[in-house]
């Protein structure tokens, strides 16, 4: 991973009740309500000052968090053998102990099909990566078009600062919570669990995503739940400190009824922060920032 940059980005949408034009998708009442409400709660992240680690099956890509983990079954004369050497106990024949590393094994993958294995396993390891995993994801790079088009409703939204120094700090006092560089590659991983360490699979799990996503250049925040069965919403929420806040930059369409009310929350929340307007360039496809004051 290349050196953590100082300021990672979050592209936020900022929107009330009377943009209705973004519901504009043919639903009943009950969803459209909901949604609505999904995006009012994420004005938390200033208000509150709430990041939120959410699950991989909530993501917009099929593919993310998905690649399976190949195990061998084939390969149970290596298991039993591992058996019989982490087996200490001199009093044991070899031939008891190898008797114990056949039932442990017969245990642990009963007799059913080879296919079978590998469609449980799979599902068994992605129902672990949505329960178990939650991810905050971020980028390097404020001044993506895409990702403002994408991720900040067309340009309409917003964007948020942090200090990566002050965001591990607090995540290392927390939960086992680490921010990791996001790979990209154009063919499909082979990730084999005989010939790489189990941490570093997980890893490259929850960090490997198609070329066709290059472009975020994303980090991502990882929080690891252990052996809980579930992390529910309040785990999957952190409260942090106003020292993590460095930048707060508003997109280039977003309204001056909500620039207002966000300079009103910082005012009123005492953030120290440099504020932004994210403008068109004149003469090429990109975008420049003014700071503003509040």
């Amino acid at each position: 991973m290349e050196e953590l940059p100082k300021i990672l980005y979050k592209y936020r949408v900022w929107i009330d009740e009377k943009d209705d034009n973004l519901f504009s998708f043919s639903e009943n009442e009950n969803k459209i309500i909901f949604k609505k409400k999904e995006f009012f709660d994420k004005k938390r992240c200033l208000t509150e000052k709430e990041i939120y680690f959410s699950s991989p099956k909530n993501f917009n890509d099929p593919f993310d968090c998905s690649i399976p983990i190949k195990i061998d079954y084939e390969n149970k004369i290596g298991m039993i053998l591992n058996y019989i050497l982490i087996d200490n106990r001199s009093t044991v024949s070899l031939e008891e102990k190898i008797k114990e590393g056949m039932d442990n094994y017969e245990k642990e993958f009963p007799e059913i099909t080879k296919d079978e294995h590998v469609k449980e396993n799979e599902k068994k390891q992605k129902n672990k990566w949505d329960n178990q995993f939650g991810i905050f994801s971020l980028s390097k790079n404020k001044s993506n078009i895409l990702m403002w088009s994408h991720y900040s409703y067309n340009h309409k939204g917003f964007c948020i600062g942090y200090d990566s120094d002050s965001l591990n700090g607090k995540f290392k006092e927390a939960y086992p919570i680490f921010i990791e560089e996001v790979s990209y590659t154009k063919n499909f991983p082979f990730l084999d669990s005989t010939r790489t360490k189990t941490e570093k699979l997980i890893i490259e799990v929850l960090t490997t995503k198609s070329i066709d996503w290059i472009y975020e250049e994303e980090f991502r925040a990882i929080l690891i739940g252990g052996n809980r069965a579930n992390l529910n919403e309040q785990e999957r929420c952190f409260k942090l400190p106003i020292s993590a806040f460095k930048e707060i930059i508003f997109g280039c369409e977003m309204s001056e009824p909500h620039k207002e009310e966000i300079k009103e929350v910082l005012r009123k929340g005492k953030f120290e922060v440099d504020l932004y307007q994210a403008k068109m360039k004149k003469r090429s496809f990109g975008l420049d920032f003014k700071q503003i004051d509040y």
